[in-house]
């Protein structure tokens, strides 16, 4: 996804799906963090995890890794699937264009 906007986070996704298969809970935690203080008890947000369990050699090209923890790595799952959006948007664009 190189020249894309978000190409990284794209990257950063792919290397954890690579890392936790299709076990996405090893990926991901919720917490309240970010969450307003007045918020009902049961609100919560997902969030990645900063470090995967899984042997970053085996997820793929070091490149990916990177990304994740530089891109991706915790942070609220929200704000990446809106960069994702971004990205593939900006993808389809560019290849409308074409």
């Amino acid at each position: 996804m190189d020249g894309f906007i978000h190409g990284d986070v794209v990257k950063g996704v792919r290397w954890a799906r690579n890392a936790v298969h299709h076990d996405w809970v090893a990926a991901m935690y919720t917490t309240r963090c970010g969450v307003p203080a007045a918020a009902p008890p049961e609100e919560f947000d997902w969030c990645w995890m900063w470090k995967l369990k899984d042997d970053p050699k085996r997820a793929g090209p070091l490149e990916l890794a990177e990304a994740y923890y530089w891109k991706v790595g915790g942070r609220p799952v929200r704000e990446t699937l809106g960069e994702l959006s971004m990205c593939f948007g900006d993808a389809a664009s560019a290849l409308a264009a074409d």
